[in-house]
């Protein structure tokens, strides 16, 4: 049974919360109040809301600090609706690339919060040390950026009702490669300059995370939910 014939009611009461919770100064009781459906969402109902964010007459930034914020919010829900069934080797080598990228950002908070302190950032070890994280980091992260992308292009043809969200999603994948290019330009250029550096950081590992969280509790579910393991050999 294709996503478009089930939930219906749930996906209304979505809809209204979507709404709801733009609108309304109070977000924080516009999710208590839907809570309940919160709880009950999958990752279909999940993607109805990010395409209904991308089909609003938002600016392209708006549509996607919405996705990120929706991200979040349904974050913990999904986690723990989410068991898949499926095993596929393509999704068990996603899987645990994206663990290793994880364990790698959280090991190099102390590494970041040392460098990022004034002193530091005069001593060139901390400086190669840094560079050497950020390669590190790179490699994880666009080592299967294209296999990721391919996923998400297929699901875009075969749910082209949520189309909008997935051709949003794919522009994710490349603005993780522009803040990694910038993180690394800065370094090189400018790396007295604490405060953009801090907020470039900042912004790459947040991007990194609700990437993941996309793809761990969205996007492979889907896939083993709706693309033949035969397809999706690439």
């Amino acid at each position: 049974m294709f996503p478009e014939t089930i939930h219906y009611t749930l996906s209304e009461k979505l809809k209204d919360f979507t709404n709801e919770y733009l609108s309304q100064p109070n977000r924080a009781a516009i999710i208590r109040k839907y809570r309940e459906d919160l709880d009950h969402i999958s990752p279909v109902e999940a993607t109805r809301i990010f395409n209904f964010l991308a089909l609003r007459n938002d600016s392209f930034e708006t549509i996607k600090i919405n996705i990120d914020k929706f991200t979040s919010i349904v974050y913990k829900p999904l986690r723990k609706n989410c068991h898949p069934k499926k095993h596929f080797n393509f999704y068990d080598k996603l899987h645990t690339e994206n663990a290793q990228l994880l364990k790698t950002i959280e090991q190099s908070r102390p590494l970041v919060k040392k460098f990022l302190h004034a002193n530091n950032r005069q001593n060139s070890t901390f400086t190669i040390e840094i560079f050497n994280l950020l390669d590190i980091v790179r490699k994880q992260t666009l080592s299967n950026k294209k296999e990721k992308k391919a996923l998400v292009h297929l699901l875009e043809k075969i749910l082209p009702s949520y189309m909008h969200y997935f051709r949003i999603e794919k522009l994710f994948y490349d603005d993780l490669t522009q803040l990694l290019i910038d993180c690394e330009h800065l370094l090189r250029t400018n790396p007295k300059d604490n405060t953009l550096l801090n907020r470039l950081v900042g912004r790459l590992y947040f991007r990194i995370h609700l990437t993941i969280y996309r793809e761990e509790l969205i996007l492979f579910p889907l896939g083993k939910q709706f693309i033949h393991e035969r397809i999706i050999q690439f």
